[in-house]
């Protein structure tokens, strides 16, 4: 692969995380804690270029929904032309694999995740369609600014106020906050 290949994504979507990101003791009970990403926090984020640039790391499913994820590999690519899209309530962007070994890497595992997700009789493994979704998603790593929990009948949930760093934005297979790569561009 001697040129860079692109992909078409959402990176986040506002709103309710679909997977918890941990328990909590709340209540003298084990309770389950959830993300609230608020439409203007990620609107007011991609104004201020917090997407743009931001490298991409493969990362295990264990890694992505661990509360203490291990330091990422090198990274196989960045992210660019990112922006909010109203009707969506979502950032997008365009991921920028690097050509390479890594480049390489990347096109072996959406492969294979692409053939497995077709073989599969599964139909809640990520809602898709092969021609446009490859069932990978996206997972933001960085430093938030959090709120107080709030019970709500899932559990408890933090919204997430504000970004202090985003630091990469991942490819993972079980994403929980919208984001997903949708096509090639050629």
């Amino acid at each position: 692969m001697d040129k860079e290949l692109k992909l078409e994504c959402i990176i986040i979507r506002a709103g309710l995380t679909e997977t918890p990101k941990g328990t909590i003791i709340n209540e003298g009970k084990e309770t389950d804690v959830y993300n609230w990403y608020l439409k203007e926090v990620l609107k007011d984020a991609t104004e201020k270029g917090m997407f743009e640039g931001v490298f991409s790391h493969l990362r295990s499913d264990e890694d992505h929904l661990s509360a203490f994820p291990n330091p990422s590999n090198t990274p196989f690519g960045y992210f660019s032309n990112t922006k909010w899209n109203e009707q969506s309530e979502a950032v997008t962007g365009t991921l920028n694999i690097y050509p390479g070994e890594f480049g390489k890497k990347f096109k072996g595992y959406i492969d294979s995740i692409f053939s497995r997700r077709k073989e599969s009789s599964f139909e809640d493994l990520n809602t898709f369609d092969n021609k446009t979704d490859t069932g990978l998603g996206l997972s933001i790593k960085g430093s938030f600014v959090m709120s107080e929990v709030e019970p709500f009948p899932k559990g408890v949930k933090e919204y997430i106020l504000g970004f202090k760093e985003i630091t990469s934005i991942d490819v993972v297979e079980m994403p929980n906050a919208g984001g997903k790569i949708l096509n090639w561009i050629t």
